[in-house]
C-alpha cells in the first residue's frame, strides 16, 4: 500500500519532527545541533516527505559531491513505513543523480542497521558494492545507484 507523497526542501520549522522522526529511527539520533551543523555545510540538502496533512513523515539529508550524491541520512515515522514514503525520497534523489550531472547515488549503513534497511535499499535499486573500513567498530556497506553505462563484460 502507498499513500500520496509530497517531498519539499527541509525548513527549520521542520526541524521538530525531523528530530522526533530520527529518535525513533536510530540508535545514535543527530540530535539538532548535528542537524544544523550538517545543513550548514555548502552541498548539504534536506528533504521533508509530507502526508495529505501536511504532517512530516520522513526526511533525508544528502550532500551533492562533484560526482555523486551521497545519502547522509534519511529515515521514516514508523506509522508510516511499508506505505512507499521512503522509497518515494529515494526515487526523488535517483533522479536528481542524472538532472544534476552527477553519476551515482551512495547510501553508506551499518553492517549492524536492521536486514530491513538493507532490503529496502536493495528494493529501491541500489547494489552493495563493497563493505569499506570500519565507522568506529562497525562494518560499513556501500549501496549504490549508478546512471553510468554498464562496462562491458
Amino acid at each position: 500500500m502507498t499513500i500520496p507523497v509530497e517531498i519539499k526542501w527541509m525548513t527549520r520549522a521542520d526541524m521538530p519532527d525531523v528530530l522526533d522522526i530520527d529518535s525513533r529511527s536510530h540508535d545514535q539520533s543527530w540530535g539538532e545541533e548535528k542537524f544544523l551543523e550538517t545543513l550548514r555545510r555548502r552541498n548539504t540538502i534536506g528533504l521533508v516527505a509530507f502526508d495529505g496533512n501536511l504532517d512530516v513523515i520522513g526526511f533525508a539529508v544528502y550532500e551533492l559531491l562533484k560526482d555523486r550524491i551521497d545519502i547522509l541520512r534519511l529515515a521514516v515515522h514508523p506509522l508510516y513505513r511499508r506505505e512507499g514514503v521512503g522509497t518515494e525520497m529515494v526515487t526523488k534523489l535517483m533522479s536528481k543523480v542524472f538532472h544534476q550531472r552527477r553519476e551515482e547515488l551512495w547510501c553508506d549503513v551499518p553492517d549492524d542497521f536492521p536486514d530491513a534497511s538493507h532490503q529496502f535499499l536493495a528494493a529501491c535499486g541500489l547494489r552493495t558494492l563493497l563493505v569499506r573500513g570500519k565507522d568506529g567498530d562497525r562494518d560499513l556497506y556501500r549501496f549504490v545507484y549508478c546512471v553510468c553505462a554498464p562496462a562491458e563484460a
